[in-house]
């Protein structure tokens, strides 16, 4: 009975020391100062995601979820930096669910407002607003996405932009300057818009042409003068 009571005792001394920390980690990247959180220790914290236990999961958001509730703009900005972080680079769907189920604080600091900034005015609470958005969109992303999360948008990388390319594929425009005005390539010539089979002229009267100078479709171009007789050689 002692030794089990001694084991017990020395597996919670040292998920205390875990949990201790862990914390000291999540506090170094929400500190109190306007200087961002490096790269480096946010990366730290979403690969240590991945060794976690579920319980150790749940007492990492707990302690995020507090230092969201803090009173410093500084804090509440970082605090919900690193949960963006982690949400969406961790990779750890339990921390997503756990943090789902504490995004009261966060939700809270979408219409955050405080005292201006003597030097700042309100950019500090502004930011944070901000940044609450964008972790509450990391924190549902993979609700929003059905649970893919691998799925492509419409028009951007999709078979979409080939199925609206497809209609201009056959109209090749390999005018020659040889070709009777008004034949592109195969394109047919346009219509007056009243259903008509031949165009009309804008200006003047005879068929449509498209003017090779202009580019624009009129009369028929006049007829050009004859090119000068070349100057004899003198004998």
């Amino acid at each position: 009975r002692d030794m089990d009571l001694l084991a017990s005792a020395a597996k919670s001394a040292s998920a205390a020391a875990d949990s201790f920390a862990r914390h000291r980690k999540l506090d170094a990247v929400c500190t109190d100062e306007p200087s961002v959180a490096p790269a480096y220790l946010l990366d730290e914290l979403a690969r240590m995601l991945k060794t976690l236990t579920g319980e150790q999961i749940e007492d990492t958001a707990e302690h995020l979820a507090t230092r969201v509730q803090h009173r410093s703009p500084n804090v509440k900005l970082k605090a919900l930096r690193c949960v963006k972080w982690l949400c969406q680079r961790g990779n750890e769907p339990r921390f997503r669910r756990a943090m789902t189920k504490r995004s009261g604080p966060v939700r809270t600091c979408v219409s955050h407002t405080g005292r201006p900034d003597p030097q700042r005015g309100d950019a500090p609470h502004k930011a944070v607003r901000d940044m609450a958005k964008e972790t509450l969109e990391a924190m549902f992303a993979n609700d929003a996405n059905g649970g893919g999360g691998g799925g492509r948008m419409e028009g951007f990388g999709s078979d979409a932009a080939a199925h609206t390319a497809a209609p201009y594929a056959s109209h090749d425009a390999s005018f020659d300057g040889n070709e009777q005005l008004g034949s592109w390539g195969g394109v047919a010539e346009p219509t007056n818009g009243f259903g008509g089979d031949e165009a009309t002229a804008i200006i003047g009267d005879g068929p449509a042409r498209l003017n090779k100078i202009s580019g624009t479709w009129g009369a028929p171009e006049p007829p050009r003068a004859p090119p000068p007789a070349p100057t004899p050689s003198p004998p």
